[in-house]
């Protein structure tokens, strides 16, 4: 149960950081001119904006959110620099979570069984002997799946204080005006 908890955790998180830069967007479209000075390459498929027959104001951030990879922590700490200027992953964190991701991925691909490049990549740490490669498992128990579990919360926690106060900054520095509604949403952002 706790291998199939792991799985989900890193699924759940990395729909946390793809929903919560969305909700960014949504609350103050206007972060898109700075995020669009880093990423040129950014595009929207007419037919998207067709299912919301124009009123996507309040969705865009869902739109664009929905085409960028947050699989791994070099890429939300650039995509959240690029929107945000904030960087949610600690260079510590940022190796944490890689172990983490490394983990998720030897149990979704190799049904936990240790390879050769998961052996490769944990040289340093010395938690596998090669004696064990393509011949035992990763084990995964509660404490280490709470372990995880506190570790990114932690993260989502700081995540979604940080680009509050970013928001807050980028609309006061603009002298932007939101609606009654992303002012409520922006309210809640951390609750």
């Amino acid at each position: 149960m706790a291998i199939v908890s792991i799985i989900a955790l890193v699924a759940y998180f990395e729909s946390f950081c793809k929903n919560n830069f969305a909700a960014a967007i949504n609350i103050c479209p206007r972060l898109l001119e700075r995020f669009l000075k880093k990423r040129k390459e950014i595009k929207i498929d007419l037919q998207d904006i067709l299912f919301f027959d124009f009123e996507i104001k309040d969705k865009i951030g869902f739109i664009v959110s929905e085409e960028l990879n947050f699989g791994t922590s070099k890429t939300i700490n650039s995509l959240y620099q690029d929107l945000l200027i904030i960087s949610p992953f600690s260079s510590d964190e940022s190796k944490r979570f890689d172990k983490l991701l490394n983990n998720r991925n030897l149990l979704v691909h190799h049904g936990g069984m240790y390879t050769t490049k998961y052996y490769k990549q944990h040289l340093d740490e010395k938690e596998i002997s090669k004696k064990y490669l393509h011949s035992e498992t990763l084990r995964i128990n509660k404490s280490v799946f709470y372990e995880w579990a506190d570790f990114l919360d932690k993260i989502t926690d700081k995540t979604r204080h940080a680009t509050k106060r970013s928001i807050e900054k980028f609309i006061n520095d603009n002298e932007i005006e939101l609606t009654e509604e992303a002012l409520k949403s922006l309210t809640y952002f951390c609750e």
